[in-house]
């Protein structure tokens, strides 16, 4: 049986996830993403810290860090995986002047040789995977409710991921009328599912399980080693335990930024 990924394995796949949306430029101590182009897109525009053993260095990295995007007109960002229990990179960085969040991720799996997950009939209901001449759809989903300053940010990762030959983009429709969606990135034959969303009046009726089992058989069409995602709130959380994603890990990420 295939196994789910270790949270090593799961956060190098995330790498796919920013080269779609990204161009990059390595570091010895990880990576820096940035597009221009979608300036106030956060995914799109950060560094990654992917060694935090040398924490002596991090003056240096963040200087570097904030060099590197003010000279490309945007706001310096830094990511990285905590260690557990361990807060003493974020408080150097807030000496030094940078701003902080943490939050907490769960990462779930599910692999292909697994059982599919059970759906039940959702009345409407129709799902496919969308190209670009869909993104208004899509953006229906995303952007709704949201500024104007939101709908250019997501209408620029979404032109992406459509666009990208390594990306399904799935689309759930209710008598027609986009109702839920998430991109599922494919990357050494796993799929990490991306902003899963339904939008709130067609909430509760099944739809995002029906998505989500939907992947899942894309996943097997394409002979691939399985699916994985991360939530923030355990609403979600149970929803995708019911349809057979397997807890991986739940890790802590710091978000670091520079105002001004």
């Amino acid at each position: 049986m295939q196994a789910i990924p270790t949270i090593q394995e799961v956060i190098l796949l995330q790498r796919a996830f920013y080269e779609v949306l990204s161009t990059s430029e390595r570091r010895p101590w990880g990576t820096m993403w940035a597009n221009p182009g979608n300036p106030n897109s956060h995914d799109s525009n950060h560094a990654d810290l992917e060694d935090t053993r040398p924490a002596q260095r991090l003056p240096e990295i963040l200087r570097e860090v904030a060099e590197w995007y003010r000279a490309r007109g945007l706001q310096p960002r830094l990511r990285f995986y905590m260690p557990p229990n361990d807060g003493d990179l974020v408080r150097r960085a807030e000496e030094l002047g940078w701003k902080s969040a943490i939050q907490d991720q769960t990462f779930r799996a599910w692999p292909s040789s697994a059982d599919l997950g059970d759906r039940w009939p959702v009345p409407g209901l129709t799902l496919s995977v969308v190209g670009p001449d869909q993104l208004d759809g899509l953006l229906a989903v995303h952007s709704e409710g949201g500024d104007a300053e939101t709908a250019f940010r997501h209408r620029g990762v979404w032109a992406a991921l459509s666009a990208h030959p390594g990306v399904d983009c799935l689309l759930a429709r209710i008598d027609g009328e986009p109702a839920a969606s998430l991109a599922c990135v494919w990357s050494e034959g796993w799929g990490n599912a991306e902003d899963v969303a339904t939008r709130e009046r067609f909430r509760r009726r099944g739809v995002c399980r029906a998505m989500l089992c939907y992947a899942q058989e894309l996943a097997v069409k394409r002979g691939g080693s399985g699916l994985y995602l991360y939530h923030v709130e355990e609403g979600p959380g149970r929803i995708y335990a019911a349809v057979g994603f397997q807890f991986v890990a739940t890790v802590r990420q710091a978000s670091l930024w520079l105002e001004g």
